[in-house]
């Protein structure tokens, strides 16, 4: 039987690291500060989590893992008229569910200074579970090809160059709400990415056709 106590410490943890994170990065949060805040032991982060890295980890984690795409939300996306209308919609989609988290979407700008492997393990094991709830609706449109099969460094990349793009508008979601013209125009930007990503197959090499100086 788990130990309550224990789950409410390392819960104490969990949500200090993910104000001070989203606050101040990576980098800006410490462990000692984070352990105050959670009112702990600084030795007791180590009970949860081997290091700091994997402690910002699971915030991001936790974070990521309340986004979810609803039938209601799927539905909406149905009246597309084309496949650049469908992937820009479910991209707004996906960045207006996103947007609603403020600490995720500080989260998220800031993974991209500590980018590695274990990131974007834990990126592709999300963003294949919100595209798992959209692929009926994506496969309507035969030019983006097996949808289940697509790049998905691609629409990771693309998901996350979102809120990088947002950045230099978070002091807008900090203040009050965000444009909603600056989110159309950073979601259309990035949608726009990622549906040549989906519809263009890679060309044969083309340096083979150039001619060599003589």
């Amino acid at each position: 039987m788990p130990n309550s106590g224990s789950a409410v410490i390392q819960q104490r943890i969990l949500t200090a690291a993910t104000d001070l994170f989203a606050a101040s990065g990576y980098n800006g949060a410490s462990t000692r500060e984070i352990a105050r805040t959670a009112k702990v032991n600084e030795t007791s982060i180590y009970r949860y989590y081997p290091g700091k890295r994997e402690l910002f980890l699971a915030t991001l984690d936790a974070e990521l893992s309340k986004v979810k795409l609803n039938d209601e939300q799927i539905a909406k996306l149905l009246t597309a008229p084309d496949s650049h209308a469908a992937v820009l919609a479910l991209f707004q989609v996906m960045v207006g569910a996103v947007l609603q988290r403020r600490d995720l979407v500080r989260l998220i700008q800031f993974s991209v200074l500590e980018y590695n492997d274990d990131l974007e393990d834990l990126y592709r094991r999300h963003i294949r579970q919100i595209l798992q709830h959209a692929s009926e609706y994506l496969a309507r449109w035969p030019e983006l090809g097996e949808t289940q099969k697509f790049d998905q460094r691609a629409t990771i990349f693309a998901f996350i160059a979102a809120f990088v793009a947002l950045k230099d508008f978070y002091p807008k979601i900090a203040g009050g709400s965000l444009s909603q013209e600056s989110l159309e125009d950073a979601a259309a930007a990035c949608a726009n990415v990622w549906h040549d990503a989906l519809a263009t197959k890679p060309q044969k090499s083309s340096l083979r056709e150039v001619p060599s100086r003589a």
